[in-house]
């Protein structure tokens, strides 16, 4: 009896030395301990929709009968089209990932008191709050990998213009015509005539030739856009506009698949709620196999609630963190038409683990991720 109340003794100094421990915060902040998040990685995509509007010329009927043209715009149509989708990610504090981190020491008597007072708790975070570091300086930069950017759709590959209509000038001739027949004849013989006068500066065979080739080259600019100007009054015209916008999605852990927005040819993007369109999905596929730099050295555990297991309030929290899984992801819609590919770190998609509670607590954390980076 007496050798155990000796080694007792011995222990109990260890055992009563301040330990750092970590809770999760859901009331108010207990005195003298420190807020840090977890962070949660989203995606900020970015969507080039072309809209196409064709408006019939005003000869299309007779465009085969004059200039022997089939393939022309008989109808006015709008349509829409994606034409390219990029994403990069970003990191924001995730507000369900929220604790308390504090240097405790046990209320015990008259041993406490011997216990030599505790070094001052250093924790770095960033600016929102994210945790970077627990008794130890910080690197300059994340070590983990980041999102690598997606690529255009690749079947739209050309740059979107907006096309401001040009009108044909019509003769005299043309205005008096008593037909609209008579008329599209005369508007294709303006055609050739301006065919023949572009041959003909070509092959330098008109008396009042430029004197230069810049003054030649604007002269068959000036031929050939009116030439496309009378064309048009057959084959119809063909306006393109562009337009940019924004989404900012974060992916839910175990949820693999999520709708962005919706996309409908006449409507173009529209609201995910806007059941007009057909969904554009963010589909995840995380790559267990994949090699990161992390000792899984820890517990890992579900996020503490008021229902969590005995086990937890017996084995004191030191630190959460996550042990980050690389994560390929794609964006697709429900036609299984792919626009885009990458691959990234989602944090939220880890594990959520912990340390154990101690008094020697020194690590460094990727704010990006959550994961160890140095301990």
């Amino acid at each position: 009896m007496k050798r155990l109340t000796l080694l007792l003794a011995a222990v109990l100094p260890l055992t009563l030395a301040a330990q750092i421990i970590t809770a999760p915060l859901e009331g108010d902040l207990p005195k003298g301990s420190i807020v840090y998040y977890l962070p949660q990685t989203g995606l900020h995509v970015t969507v080039t929709q072309r809209t196409i509007v064709e408006t019939p010329g005003q000869f299309a009927r007779y465009a085969q009968h004059c200039l022997g043209l089939k393939e022309v715009i008989t109808q006015e149509s709008t349509r829409c089209e994606i034409a390219s989708v990029q994403a990069t990610a970003f990191t924001r504090p995730d507000p369900s990932q929220r604790y308390c981190i504090q240097a405790l020491r046990p209320a015990f008597s008259e041993k406490a008191k011997s216990i030599p007072p505790m070094p001052a708790l250093k924790v770095v975070t960033t600016p929102e709050g994210l945790l970077q570091a627990v008794n130890m300086e910080p690197t300059a930069a994340p070590q983990t990998p980041p999102c690598h950017e997606a690529k255009p759709c690749p079947e739209i590959q050309d740059a979107c213009c907006e096309k401001a209509p040009v009108s044909a000038p019509l003769t005299q001739e043309m205005q008096l015509a008593s037909s609209t027949l008579r008329m599209a004849e005369l508007a294709a013989k303006q055609i050739f005539s301006l065919r023949e006068t572009r041959l003909a500066l070509i092959q330098g065979e008109i008396e009042n030739m430029p004197s230069d080739g810049a003054g030649l080259a604007l002269m068959l600019q000036q031929l050939d856009e009116t030439e496309k100007a009378y064309t048009e009054l057959f084959t119809g015209t063909r306006c393109e506009s562009c337009q940019v916008l924004q989404y900012d999605i974060i992916p839910e852990k175990g949820r693999h698949r999520q709708v962005v927005f919706r996309f409908s040819t006449q409507k173009g993007v529209i609201d995910k709620d806007d059941l007009s369109g057909r969904p554009v999905y963010l589909s995840l596929s995380p790559r267990h196999d994949a090699p990161l730099t992390q000792v899984r050295d820890s517990f890992m555990v579900e996020r503490p609630t008021k229902k969590t297991p005995a086990r937890m309030e017996a084995l004191p929290v030191g630190l959460y963190y996550y042990h980050p899984v690389q994560t390929a992801f794609s964006i697709v819609d429900a036609e299984k038409k792919t626009y885009l590919e990458g691959q990234c770190c989602f944090a939220q998609e880890g594990d959520l683990l912990f340390l154990e509670a101690a008094s020697d607590i020194k690590v460094e954390l990727d704010p990006a991720t959550g994961a160890i980076l140095k301990r």
